[in-house]
């Protein structure tokens, strides 16, 4: 995997395990998959807090820890868009949990589709 991919992943790693100290009165995490050239998240976000922000200030941080660490070579270059969903009921929630867990062996990152993926996380009570 070149370089890029990895710190993209091991930053945004970083900031799904350490969240709750940049962004704990902004969004509830319920869960994040990780790929090597994107990402999906079930976030929910707090009081007043819009979601366009939330996902540009999570875009804004990794930039600027690539850049900081200096572990990539080249720019991360973020699409301009992004694609949202609001989650009307727990079966939704749950149908949207299923697509990013198998997002890694849709993508042929893992050969099974149980088989776990590193960079995967489900929060134990996501909304409470």
């Amino acid at each position: 995997m070149p370089d890029l991919l990895l710190c993209f992943q091991k930053i945004m790693a970083d900031l799904v395990f350490t969240y709750k100290v940049g962004f704990p009165d902004r969004l509830r995490l319920g869960a994040m998959v990780i790929m090597p050239d994107h990402w999906h998240a079930l976030i929910k976000p707090q009081d007043k807090e819009v979601i366009e922000s939330i996902v540009g200030s999570i875009k804004q941080r990794v930039f600027h820890t690539s850049r900081r660490d200096g572990g990539a070579k080249k720019i991360i270059r973020w699409q301009k868009r992004f694609m949202d969903h609001r989650v009307r009921n727990e079966e939704d929630y749950l149908q949207h949990l299923e697509y990013m867990r198998l997002n890694p062996y849709k993508h042929q990152l893992v050969n099974d589709e149980k088989e776990p993926w590193r960079w995967w996380f489900v929060h134990k009570d996501p909304f409470a």
